[in-house]
């Protein structure tokens, strides 16, 4: 369950849009079915066919079953039971069955999270798949290049006022990007919602208690069950996966609203360019400002949000312990350090955003005050709230990238592998800060010198993006 719970941080996915790229999602060994075969079931198999082979498996090779009967339990044994709840998780669920089936585990992975995808491994399917596949890959590129270089191009030519188009068919090729962004979200807030109840379903039929509890002590932080526990009982959701799974529905549902306020501004400000009396700038801005604050708000609860880590933790290493609690422990705590840095994560966002809000209500201040006069607004002043908000991600970055390449200095040589983590989450930082929101700067002043009385073409705003996203 918890492979449903996609981080709403990362660039929220497209998860959806992926699937026009089936070449290079699908390989050449995709058309296996070996997550069948682990549960020992045909393709053509029924849910409640699944669900009894399930518990049949499960309760053959469980870790604590296979301990119950006098076996000493191997760490293959134990990574062979994950790999069999991984694939009870995947064709149990109706959605990640249908994408399992069309393009295969790494297809499913990829959709699931974009960011895991291999860049050659892509490039791989690609070569070896059929023509008709190749064709459909071809063709959506060049359709999305299309439209994502068509809108900045039209918007320098309107402003440079070199073109009559009407301000609404300017923006045209921009929502059409986003009614694909909002229908991906909307499909990916669906399934997650739909696997949630499923999963809250389950929880209640069963008391709630379920494999890899998260507050059930040793056993169950590490994936077991109690010896009294029903057949039933095998593969429930705990109360900490079907939390997780909620915060990652309602991460989804602030993405959506945000993606919809986005397009609701852009609507607005095209009516008023176009020359509609009742939509003024302030108006127009209005979304942009209201979708901040619930950013805001959100990152401010997550940031604040309690733990029942640490009590676990206590538990688990309070007196002598044994060394399946020590590896339950070990877990813990890195599950603890994943949640500190969550934290830590919410708390930027949050002061971002609140940075962004306070621009926002600049901008639209000065507006109103001047009555709509763009000229007439001293806009380095008024952009002072997005001056601070660059210097501080800067910095932050900075102070963030030298944090991970000391503490991979300290790392002993036994442990080189997660120096190279460290070190390479540093590096990350060092590119975010000189690259991105370099670029960002360098863009934001182009713009605030063009709104200013700057005679360079429009199109100078938008290279320093366009630089960015090339290299």
């Amino acid at each position: 369950m918890l492979a449903l719970a996609w981080s709403a941080d990362t660039h929220i996915r497209m998860s959806s849009l992926l699937c026009l790229f089936a070449a290079c999602l699908r390989g050449p060994d995709d058309g296996s079915r070996e997550l069948y075969t682990l549960l020992e079931v045909e393709p053509t198999a029924t849910a409640s066919e699944i669900k009894k082979a399930w518990r049949k498996v499960s309760l053959k090779h469980h870790p604590d079953k296979l301990a119950q009967r006098g076996k000493d339990v191997t760490e293959v044994e134990t990574a062979f039971f994950a790999r069999l709840k991984d694939a009870q998780s995947i064709l149990s669920d109706p959605h990640r069955r249908s994408l399992y089936d069309a393009y295969g585990e790494t297809g499913l992975r990829w959709i699931e999270n974009p960011s895991e995808i291999d860049p050659k491994k892509a490039l791989h399917h690609f070569t070896t798949s059929s023509t008709g596949d190749r064709g459909r890959v071809v063709a959506a590129f060049a359709v999305l290049t299309t439209v994502v270089l068509l809108f900045p191009l039209l918007l320098c030519l309107k402003l440079d006022k070199r073109t009559p188009l009407p301000w609404m068919l300017v923006f045209a090729p921009l929502w059409l990007l986003e009614a694909l962004y909002i229908w991906a979200q909307v499909q990916t807030l669906t399934h997650l919602r739909r696997s949630m109840r499923a999963a809250e379903a389950a929880a209640a039929r069963h008391g709630g208690s379920g494999i890899g509890g998260g507050g059930g002590g040793a056993g169950r932080a590490g994936g077991g069950v109690d010896e009294d526990e029903d057949e039933d009982d095998v593969g429930v959701p705990s109360e900490e996966e079907l939390s997780v799974m909620r915060e990652a529905a309602a991460d989804m549902s602030a993405s959506l609203m945000g993606t919809i306020a986005g397009v609701a501004w852009q609507f607005l400000l095209a009516l008023h360019l176009s020359g509609v009396s009742f939509v003024s700038y302030p108006v127009a801005l209005l979304p942009l400002a209201f979708n901040e604050v619930i950013v805001l708000v959100r990152n401010l609860r997550k940031a604040k949000a309690s733990s029942v880590l640490l009590a676990e933790l206590g538990v688990l290493t309070s007196g002598g312990v044994s060394a399946m609690e020590e590896a339950a422990a070990a877990e813990v705590k890195a599950r603890l350090e994943a949640e500190v840095e969550a934290r830590k994560q919410s708390r930027r966002s949050a002061g971002l955003a609140a940075m962004r809000l306070l621009g926002t209500l600049s901008v639209m201040l000065a507006l109103f005050v001047d009555g709509d006069d763009v000229g007439a607004v001293n806009w380095w002043i008024v952009c002072t709230p997005f001056w601070i908000m660059f210097g501080s991600e800067f910095l932050a970055d900075c102070v963030d990238a030298r944090a991970h390449m000391s503490a991979a200095a300290a790392i002993p040589e036994a442990d080189q592998e997660r120096a190279a983590q460290l070190w390479t989450t540093g590096c990350a930082s060092v590119c975010h800060a000189c690259c991105a929101v370099s670029f960002v700067v360098v863009a934001a002043v182009l713009a605030v010198a063009k709104l200013s009385g700057a005679s360079y073409s429009s199109c100078w705003v938008f290279a320093p993006g366009e630089i960015r996203a090339k290299g």
